[in-house]
C-alpha cells in the first residue's frame, strides 16, 4: 500500500563493451574505466580489478574443492569467511560489517534457524511443500513474529494471508481476490492502533499483464478512493498516460534508448516537462514550461558528473543559481 500518487521513472543506461581473453574479461564503461574479471579453470571469478582513473581497487575470491565461495577479501583487506555443510548449504559467515552468523537447516533443505552476531535466533517453519508458514524468535516455542497461509479458493499455490505479530497488535495482509489468470485484484490491510484501521486496494489488468487501473484506500474503514488509470502504447507497450481524479501525466514520450524524454502534467493549466541527456545517456537538463503562456517554470542544466556518475553540479537558469 502506498499513500502517494504516481511517479515517472526512467533508467539511464551506460554503453559498455567487453573484451575476452583466456580466463580474463575486461568490461569498459562509457567513461572508459575498466573492470577486469579473472576466472579460474572452472569458471569461478577469483579476482575483480576496478579501475577508476589512475586507481585500481581489487577484490579477491577463494573457493573450496567443491567450488563454493569461502573467502572474499576487498581492497582494504576486509575479509568475509563462509563455511558450508556437506550438502553445500551455508552454515557460518563472518562478515566485517555484520559479524558472525550461523545457519541450520531442516531435512528438506529449508533454513531452520538463523543466529546473528548478537546471538539472536530466528526459527522458521514450513508446510508440507516447503512454503514458509511461521517465524518465531529463539525457537519453536518462542514469540511468534510472522505467519503465512496459502491456497485461497480457486487459486491453489498462491498466498492467502500474511500476519506480522507486533507488540502493538497484529498487522494482517489478506490477498482477497484473484482473477482467472491468478492476478491479484484485491488486497486488504488490517493495521492495529489509533492510526490503524482497515485499508483496501484493488487492481485491474490488461491482456499483456500490465496494470490497467489501481484504486487506492479512501480511509481506515475499508472504503475505496481514487482510481489511477494507466494507458500503454499499443505499439511498444510503454506507459503513455496516467490519470486519476485529475490527469497526472499525459503524452509521455521516450527517446531512442527507452528513457522518458517529455510528458505533460495537469488537466487544465498544463505543464510540459522535458529531460535531455548527454552522449553517455545521463540527464543533463530538466525543463518545465507552462503551456498557457510558455512561462519557464524550471530549467536545470549544465549537469556535471564525477568519475562514478554522481551528480556534482547543476545550474538553475530560471533562477541563475548553481548548486554543487
Amino acid at each position: 500500500m502506498r499513500n502517494h500518487r504516481a511517479y515517472l521513472h526512467q533508467a539511464v543506461a551506460n554503453e559498455a563493451r567487453n573484451f575476452h581473453d583466456l580466463w580474463e574479461t575486461t568490461h569498459t564503461n562509457a567513461r572508459n574505466n575498466n573492470t577486469i574479471y579473472y576466472t579460474d579453470a572452472f569458471g569461478n571469478t577469483i579476482r575483480i580489478d576496478e579501475k577508476n582513473g589512475s586507481s585500481t581497487y581489487s577484490t579477491d575470491y577463494d573457493y573450496n574443492v567443491m567450488g563454493e565461495l569461502v573467502k572474499v577479501t576487498d581492497d582494504a583487506d576486509n575479509v568475509t569467511d563462509i563455511e558450508y555443510d556437506r550438502a553445500g548449504r551455508k552454515t557460518e559467515m563472518t562478515d566485517p560489517d555484520m559479524g558472525e552468523w550461523a545457519y541450520t537447516y531442516d531435512p528438506g533443505g529449508n533454513l531452520k534457524t538463523q543466529t546473528d552476531a548478537r546471538s539472536k535466533v530466528l526459527w522458521f517453519d514450513y508446510d508440507a511443500i516447503n512454503r514458509l508458514k511461521e517465524v518465531r524468535d529463539t525457537g519453536s516455542t518462542g514469540t511468534r513474529l510472522v505467519t503465512r497461509s496459502y491456497d485461497p479458493t480457486g487459486h491453489k499455490g498462491y498466498p492467502a494471508a500474511a500476519t506480522s505479530h507486533t507488540p502493538k497488535g497484529d498487522v494482517v495482509v489478506t490477498y482477497d481476490t484473484y482473477d482467472t489468470r491468478h492476478r491479484l485484484t484485491r488486497q486488504e490491510w488490517d493495521i492495529p492502533g489509533d492510526a490503524g484501521g482497515d485499508f483496501t486496494q484493488t487492481w485491474t489488468y490488461n491482456n499483456d499483464n500490465t496494470i490497467a487501473t489501481t484504486r487506492y484506500p479512501a480511509g481506515p474503514d475499508g472504503s475505496l478512493g481514487e482510481t489511477i488509470t494507466y494507458t500503454h502504447s499499443s505499439t511498444h507497450g510503454m506507459l503513455t498516460k496516467i490519470e486519476g481524479d485529475e490527469t497526472i501525466a499525459s503524452s509521455i514520450d521516450y527517446n531512442s534508448f527507452g528513457a522518458v524524454s517529455d510528458w505533460v502534467t495537469g488537466t487544465t493549466d498544463t505543464v510540459t516537462r522535458e529531460v535531455l541527456y548527454d552522449d553517455q545517456r545521463r540527464p543533463k537538463q530538466w525543463k518545465a514550461t507552462r503551456d498557457s503562456d510558455s512561462k519557464n517554470l524550471l530549467n536545470l542544466t549544465n549537469a556535471a558528473y564525477d568519475d562514478n556518475n554522481n551528480l556534482e553540479r547543476l545550474t538553475d537558469l530560471s533562477g541563475g543559481n548553481t548548486t554543487e
